[in-house]
């Protein structure tokens, strides 16, 4: 069983939240949870290389970086399991310094 949880307004980028399933939730035979339940979550920004909750020429130039094989201070640690991989591949590439250079120019 699954819930789908669609807030309106939109969330807010590089935020936390914390949601929570109260005991008056029942399954479909009518049982409650027996305690509330919380979870905590971020959100994130897709192309958001650095983390600091925007999308701009630095992280253009972090990916640029990266690629060139130079150092990669200023990417954030948990960059392949953030949320901010453009394609979903756990890897800063191409993709990615073109999908922030689109952002950037407000063509995407």
């Amino acid at each position: 069983m699954s819930a789908i949880f669609i807030p309106s307004p939109a969330l807010e980028a590089s935020k936390t939240y914390t949601a929570t399933v109260t005991t008056g939730i029942k399954d479909l035979a009518g049982n409650s949870l027996s305690s509330d339940y919380n979870l905590i979550f971020n959100t994130v920004i897709k192309g958001d290389i650095n983390g600091d909750g925007s999308v701009n020429l630095v992280d253009a130039i972090l990916s640029l970086r990266f690629l060139s094989g130079m150092l990669t201070e200023g990417i954030r640690p948990n960059y392949a399991s953030s949320g901010a991989d453009v394609n979903n591949d756990g890897k800063i590439g191409l993709e990615e310094v073109l999908y922030i250079l689109q952002r950037v120019a407000e063509i995407r």
